[in-house]
């Protein structure tokens, strides 16, 4: 893949965490479905089952065990293929919208306890400079 998406599940402790996360990730299968069927130039996706028990910090691009206020994270890796070789993702396929539809779907339940998911563009020369 030359294109990733690093989707963050964010909480502020761990019985949260787990329960916003199992929704965050199905929601994600959900999306990705929707973005192929949006975008004709997209071949297809492929989100790696195992997520990290980690938090990314995209300023310093690291991983983390937590946010500096506490909060603690689980991350999931997309990789998206293009029909074509292309340098930069199409202007369709926006990685910040593909976390505000998911926000669209949270259950009033999760709202307001800490809890948040981030949305990050990866290059794959990106992924080779990580741990």
């Amino acid at each position: 893949y030359d294109h990733f998406m690093l989707i963050s599940c964010i909480s502020e402790n761990n019985k949260n965490l787990e329960k916003f996360c199992f929704f965050i990730e199905s929601t994600i299968r959900i999306q990705l479905i929707n973005l192929i069927i949006e975008n004709i130039n997209l071949r297809y996706t492929h989100l790696w089952e195992e997520p990290i028990n980690k938090c990314f910090v995209e300023s310093e691009k690291k991983f983390v065990e937590k946010m500096e206020n506490g909060s603690i994270c689980k991350l999931w890796l997309v990789g998206i293929e293009m029909e074509e070789k292309t340098k930069e993702l199409n202007e369709s396929i926006k990685v910040e919208n593909f976390s505000e539809e998911i926000r669209e779907r949270i259950p009033k339940i999760f709202k307001n306890n800490g809890n948040n998911i981030q949305t990050f563009y990866l290059s794959q020369n990106d992924l080779l400079l990580f741990d």
